[in-house]
């Protein structure tokens, strides 16, 4: 039940397309033979074409395309069809995006926090450093996890150490170079 009312929020606009596949699912004959399987993958449900059907708001230009190739590290010098081809692919996965970004999704539902899709100016659960120390002091061994405390020193395996310190010497990275002559 919460799986099926989750997935019918995924996509605005196909709200029966996903309720339909969760909805009905049941455990249907046995499948006998290849032939069966084959026919079972020739049943279309839903096509992704619907998903990023031409939508003005997600533009794409050359230039783009030859930055993202650029910070990418990858050969900037393809042809026309080939930047017009990734061209086109990012304008669809743009417009996927941004469909997922524009569910409306019910209060109750976004209290559960169990949805993928976040807003990264989000202020909730944000950790400072101050917080991030104090977890770290407050982290007890777990004897669940076969953690025993105070049973393993660091610094015992150090040949020098200053109290709760390691000492790392200067000269030991000019004594390990070798001159050239």
């Amino acid at each position: 039940m919460f799986i099926t009312r989750r997935l019918s929020y995924v996509i605005k606009g196909s709200r029966q397309l996903f309720t339909q596949a969760v909805s009905k699912a049941a455990v249907g004959k046995k499948i006998e033979n290849e032939d069966q399987l084959n026919e079972l993958f020739q049943i279309v449900s839903w096509k992704t074409s619907e998903l990023t059907a031409y939508d003005k708001t997600a533009k794409v230009g050359r230039k783009m395309v030859e930055g993202l190739l650029k910070l990418s590290g990858l050969k900037s010098t393809i042809s026309n069809s080939a930047k017009l081809s990734l061209q086109h692919s990012l304008a669809d996965q743009l417009q996927f995006v941004n469909k997922l970004h524009s569910i409306d999704i019910p209060e109750e539902e976004e209290q559960l926090g169990t949805f993928r899709l976040i807003d990264d100016v989000s202020k909730e659960n944000v950790l400072n450093f101050a917080q991030l120390q104090k977890e770290v002091s407050d982290v007890r061994p777990s004897l669940l996890k076969g953690e025993i405390e105070n049973t393993w020193n660091p610094l015992s395996l150090a040949k020098e150490h200053d109290e709760e310190y390691f000492v790392v010497k200067e000269g030991l990275i000019k004594k390990n170079k070798v001159s050239k002559v």
